[in-house]
């Protein structure tokens, strides 16, 4: 059931959609011969993906309306993941998250690529289409925004703390952690804060009166009466 759910989210991550592959990058990654997929017109093309995942190459400007709707059904899988956060334990739901942020990370790739490349390389490009195009990279970069406010600073936690072995963190745990304060007298000058003090001049040791070592030695050495000194007398 799980499996199900992020397989139908991953799915609403890239359909609808357009997309172009530079034929130079798919023949890279696939490792095959794209002799057939030229003959039909699939490489260095841009390509319509309709919402059952159909695939054509596009034809007409008004095509890109398919794009318009994206943004709604995003909203949607988001929603879906902020029930799945509630009835989910934490380390099905790290996994969970791990694999959405990395199909969503490869499709943000292929849309960037789709709206800076296709005007050059695509085969059956259309200047009206590219508004759609930009639209349809905002729209997937908004959602990942979205979701990194929402989930990121727990999601990086609880993967640090699966790392080392140790016990995924709550969301209230990370919600209501103390963030660290920095000194205002630290921030203005950090430099000049962090910098050794100047050394304070050690206090000079009295240095003792040679007539007075000299009368001790005589007195306690040398048993001479202390009156002698007192009169002024050696």
């Amino acid at each position: 059931m799980e499996y199900q759910t992020l397989e139908n989210l991953v799915i609403r991550i890239s359909q609808p959609a357009i997309f172009f592959y530079p034929r130079n990058i798919f023949e890279e990654l696939s490792g095959m011969d794209l002799k057939e997929l030229d003959a039909i017109g699939m490489t260095n093309t841009l390509i319509v993906r309709n919402s059952i995942g159909k695939m054509k190459p596009l034809e007409s400007v008004v095509e890109g309306m398919l794009i318009i709707n994206n943004k709604e059904l995003l909203d949607s899988n988001t929603f879906e993941i902020l029930k799945m956060s509630n009835f989910l334990d934490k380390e099905s739901f790290l996994y969970f998250l791990n694999k959405y942020f990395q199909n969503l990370d490869i499709w943000l790739r292929i849309t960037e690529l789709t709206q800076n490349d296709a005007k050059h390389q695509a085969s059956n490009y259309l200047s009206g289409i590219q508004s759609y195009l930009e639209l349809q990279h905002k729209i997937t970069l908004d959602h990942k925004a979205d979701l990194v406010k929402r989930f990121g600073e727990w999601r990086r936690i609880a993967n640090l703390n699966k790392t080392f072995n140790v016990k995924l963190p709550s969301f209230e745990e990370i919600k209501n952690r103390k963030p660290i304060t920095i000194p205002k007298s630290l921030k203005e000058n950090p430099v000049k804060r962090l910098m050794p003090g100047k050394t304070k001049p050690k206090a000079k040791k009295a240095q003792p009166n040679v007539d007075i070592v000299d009368k001790d030695l005589l007195i306690n050495v040398f048993n001479v009466d202390s009156k002698l000194f007192n009169n002024g007398k050696k």
